[in-house]
C-alpha cells in the first residue's frame, strides 16, 4: 500500500556505465555468506507516511526472501527515489 512502483538506478549514467539497460529495475541484492542485504528503490504515492511504507515494505520483503530462499536478511534498504503526485489508481 502506498507505492507507485520501482525506480532504477540512474538511467542514463547506469546505461552510459553498464553499456545496457539496468536490469535489475530498482533492486539491488547483496549476499554476506548466508545473509543477504537488500536494497530497494521505490517511487511512493503523494499523501501517504514515507515512514510508514518503507517500514512495511521492509518487513514485507525480509519475509518473502526468507520464505522463498531460506537465506538471512540481514538488511532491507529503502531509499525512495520519488514520490508521484498523480491520483492513486484504485
Amino acid at each position: 500500500e502506498g507505492v507507485c512502483g520501482m525506480a532504477g538506478v540512474s538511467s542514463e549514467l547506469s546505461e552510459f556505465l553498464n553499456s545496457k539497460k539496468n536490469p535489475n529495475k530498482g533492486v539491488k541484492l547483496t549476499r554476506d555468506g548466508d545473509d543477504v542485504i537488500i536494497d530497494c528503490n521505490v517511487i511512493l504515492y503523494y499523501g501517504n507516511s514515507i515512514a510508514e511504507i518503507a517500514k512495511a515494505v521492509q518487513q514485507k520483503v525480509a519475509a518473502s526472501i526468507q520464505a522463498m530462499t531460506g537465506l538471512c536478511v540481514k538488511a532491507v534498504n529503502v531509499h525512495v527515489s520519488g514520490i508521484n503526485l498523480a491520483k492513486k489508481e484504485p
